[in-house]
């Protein structure tokens, strides 16, 4: 394949269509760079991205139905930004909330018994939190034995 481009496996579950790329995030090449963010997501969709990267934290973006986007890093919250969002719908707040039911958010993060585990341990109730809030499940067998339809995605650069 060609420089930045990826695989992608793909499927549904319940209303969601998920995507799981490997090592780069095609979306947020697109959406960063701000390449088609028109019809990135179209009005009514909803766009919920968790990146975890090789070499970085993980982090999360949510476009709500309206089309506001919020996003942070492990432990952060989806409200408390430099620039707040436009939360018109709740979804950001509603979100926000699970997370930090689930310790997610770091002010109500239990803690761990190693501080090096404490992004890893982050990023799994930040996960396990989104996938409940979202009643999103992925087939963690099918996915992990390579099972799932995979498609070539070209670099959007």
């Amino acid at each position: 394949m060609n420089l930045g481009d990826s695989v992608a496996m793909f499927g549904r579950s319940g209303e969601w269509t998920y995507v799981l790329e490997v090592e780069r995030s095609t979306w947020h090449l697109v959406f960063l760079d701000r390449l088609g963010q028109d019809t990135l997501v179209e009005q009514g969709d909803e766009l919920v991205c968790l990146d975890r990267f090789l070499h970085e934290h993980p982090w999360v973006c949510y476009v709500d139905a309206a089309g506001e986007v919020s996003s942070g890093e492990p432990g952060d919250s989806l409200l408390e930004a430099a620039v707040p969002p436009g939360d018109r719908l709740g979804a950001f707040a509603a979100l926000d909330a699970a997370m930090r039911r689930a310790g997610a958010v770091r002010n109500t993060f239990p803690g761990c018994e190693d501080p090096e585990d404490e992004d890893a341990e982050l990023a799994k109730r930040l996960f396990a939190a989104v996938g409940e809030h979202l009643g999103l499940s992925l087939p963690r067998r099918e996915i992990e034995l390579g099972l799932l339809p995979a498609v070539h995605l070209p670099s959007p650069v």
